[in-house]
């Protein structure tokens, strides 16, 4: 059995949103979520059957992670046995930044992380990016490492492309371990892209389970998109992406929609599931997680419906994007991850506290 086949729920739920720094307060629409709010969303993905939650170091400067990990000392009261119960496999990704050379670095993240989550070893450690100026060779390897040392079980990537998939498989094989999953952005906008086809099929030539975020594509698949509102979806600017662009797509998809009654979100998830992967949906309220469910365990696309939506797919795949602007993009993260750091060295967390400790009382 490959390890995309253990999950109940063919669904992973995102935490990117659950930090709690002025940071994630400045840039989350909708400010830090309450820790009750993120009691209620775990205990509902333990109630579906959902398994696969995803965090990362990057994620709050860790306070993503930390936050999993409280909430489910809270919902189990802190017995052992009961968070072992709800089987969640917890993954967390490694960022290969700009001030990391050494393959050290990713034994001592992988152990911060591991301590966060309270959790060793860590289900799954994902290389969050190959790009930097070593190979990912050295990443794969310190994965590697970082398994024989017990922080974590199994190792996935991030945004690897199909050659990159080849040689970090051939690294990890060499050492006796596998490659189980690679995260890309995986939807009905960059479907049409060679790259991610050919991700595809690597992946299941070497039997390695796609994770695919973004399945909504931040908002452009989804119902209420206008002409008016489209450039306020921050994907739609990076790609240049305009509303004429996406009509054939978008009335695709909105008429599958009508025809199965449902959401056009749920119809790309259910796409996605069609395609043989796990969407992962990025998670803030309720809903949320209950219509990403019902799509994964209700809805059924028929082989034409899917061939219909494979057709008018996009090809507008990050994987394709040079390396420079790639390169680019990692920068940035690493200096918003310089900042977590900095916020979490001068300002005490029970001082944040005060901002989301507010919102509990709103939501009583």
């Amino acid at each position: 059995m490959s390890w995309g086949q253990q999950f109940h729920i063919p669904l992973a739920v995102g935490s990117m949103q659950w930090g709690d720094t002025r940071v994630d307060s400045a840039v989350n629409k909708g400010g830090i979520l309450s820790d009750r709010r993120i009691d209620t969303l775990l205990t509902l993905c333990s109630q579906k059957g959902i398994q696969l939650i995803d965090t990362a170091e990057g994620y709050g400067g860790g306070s993503s992670e930390r936050r999993i990990c409280e909430s489910l000392v809270r919902i189990t009261k802190g017995d052992k046995s009961a968070i072992d119960a709800l089987q969640f496999v917890v993954g967390t990704k490694f960022l290969p930044t700009i001030w990391r050379w050494r393959s050290n670095a990713l034994l001592h993240a992988g152990e911060c992380s591991s301590a966060r989550l309270g959790m060793k070893p860590i289900p799954i450690l994902w290389i969050h990016s190959p790009v930097h100026p070593l190979p990912l060779e050295v990443w794969v390897s310190a994965a590697c490492d970082a398994i024989d040392k017990g922080i974590a079980t199994n190792i996935g990537v991030s945004n690897f492309d199909g050659d990159q998939v080849r040689r970090a498989h051939a690294v990890a094989s060499a050492r006796g371990h596998k490659i189980v999953a690679n995260q890309i952005m995986f939807n009905l906008l960059t479907y049409g892209s060679e790259s991610i086809k050919e991700c595809e099929r690597v992946c299941k030539e070497l039997d390695i389970c796609i994770v695919g975020f973004g399945p909504v594509g931040q908002g452009l698949l989804c119902d209420g998109l206008s002409a008016e509102n489209i450039h306020n979806i921050r994907l739609a600017r990076i790609t240049g992406l305009a509303w004429e662009d996406l009509q054939p797509l978008y009335a695709t998809i909105k008429g599958l929609a009508e025809s199965h009654k449902v959401k056009m979100a749920q119809i790309c998830i259910a796409w996605t599931v069609a395609k043989g992967h796990i969407p992962l949906v990025g998670c803030k309220k309720v809903n949320h997680i209950e219509e990403a469910f019902f799509a994964v365990k209700e809805i059924k696309l028929s082989d034409a419906e899917v061939q219909k939506l494979d057709k008018a797919a996009l090809s507008r795949s990050t994987l394709q994007k040079p390396i420079w602007r790639r390169a680019i993009f990692v920068c940035i993260i690493s200096v918003v991850i310089s900042c977590y750091y900095l916020e979490n060295w001068l300002l005490p967390r029970k001082d944040r506290q005060k901002e989301y400790l507010q919102q509990d009382k709103q939501e009583d």
